[in-house]
């Protein structure tokens, strides 16, 4: 992702942090989650444009499915946010945020734990707990990470969410959370924009 200070101030502008954060705001949040008796989350990214748009609009959005976002597909995910980066630079989209929901494994880890971990997968844990997760970056690499605990009832479907995690009290993101799958995206999507005239004064 590119740290040039001068590129970071040009992309900045294309969405604010408010704006930013409201995407993670609870009731926004909530309405992400698949209804009670539901057979799963399926997994989509959301494409926050930077179109011509009067101050105070919201972006325009695009809504990609992707049916090959496993969460127990470890090695596939990164190929798949990748190409998804490329196809956006391919249709000159000038993405100023994605978001991407999908299911997830979540586990606690004390300090001993992760020190001992050395890159062992989650979903290998017995104690793991199944999450929808929503994940945000922008272009110039804020990000943001909610995670919900998902129930569910002996016939697989949906029974009900727990609480959101990586909020804070106020109900507002939590600062530092990595949004890697989105690190795979929009890398791709640079290098598919570089040079690009449309990248350069629109918006």
């Amino acid at each position: 992702m590119p740290d040039d200070p001068a590129f970071l101030a040009r992309c900045q502008h294309l969405i604010s942090d408010a704006e930013f954060a409201a995407l993670f705001a609870p009731p926004r949040l909530r309405a992400l989650l698949p209804p009670v008796g539901a057979g799963g989350v399926a997994p989509w990214l959301t494409l926050f444009l930077n179109s011509p748009r009067a101050r105070g609009q919201p972006h325009r959005t695009e809504r990609w499915r992707l049916p090959g976002l496993r969460f127990d597909h470890v090695d596939e995910r990164p190929h798949l946010l990748a190409e998804c980066g490329t196809r956006a630079a391919a249709q000159r989209l000038l993405v100023a945020a994605a978001v991407v929901r999908s299911e997830a494994w979540e586990r606690a880890f004390t300090p001993a734990e992760r020190a001992a971990r050395q890159g062992r997968l989650i979903e290998t844990y017995a104690d793991k707990v199944e999450v929808v997760v929503v994940m945000g970056r922008t272009l110039d690499g804020r990000s943001h990470l909610a995670t919900a605990p998902l129930q569910r009832r002996a016939s697989g479907r949906i029974a009900g969410y727990g609480a959101w995690h990586g909020l804070a009290e106020d109900g507002t993101p939590q600062q530092g959370a990595r949004a890697l799958l989105l690190e795979h995206f929009f890398r791709a999507y640079l290098v598919g924009m570089v040079g690009d005239p449309g990248l350069r004064g629109e918006g």
